[in-house]
């Protein structure tokens, strides 16, 4: 009597096949927190460096819309990077511990 490996999909070698780790709910990669933090992250840097531009370039962004007779001031550049900012610091906590939470 010949023993048939092939029938139950192990390929022979000790390893377990592509049929036996593809779709285990262990062996699949959630790529959902990674997104959201990779997102709010995204969020969080842009609102930063442009809050900090803003510090730099508070007087010359206030002139240009002066001259533009627009009414946005650097104060609130400043104030709506800090929202951003904010916004995208706290998706990433809440990224984070929902990973951890859910077991990720």
């Amino acid at each position: 009597m010949c023993s048939d490996d092939s029938s139950n999909g192990s390929t022979g070698s000790g390893r377990p096949s592509d049929n036996e780790t593809a779709g285990t709910e262990d062996g699949e990669d959630d790529p959902e927190p990674e997104l959201a933090f990779s997102l709010a992250a995204l969020v969080f840097g842009f609102g930063l460096t442009v809050w900090a531009g803003t510090l730099l370039l508070g007087e010359s962004l206030a002139g240009m819309h002066a001259m533009l007779d627009r009414d946005w001031s650097a104060a609130d550049t400043r104030r709506a990077m800090a929202i951003l900012t904010v916004v995208g610091a706290a998706g990433m906590v809440s990224a984070s511990v929902t990973t951890i939470l859910l077991g990720g």
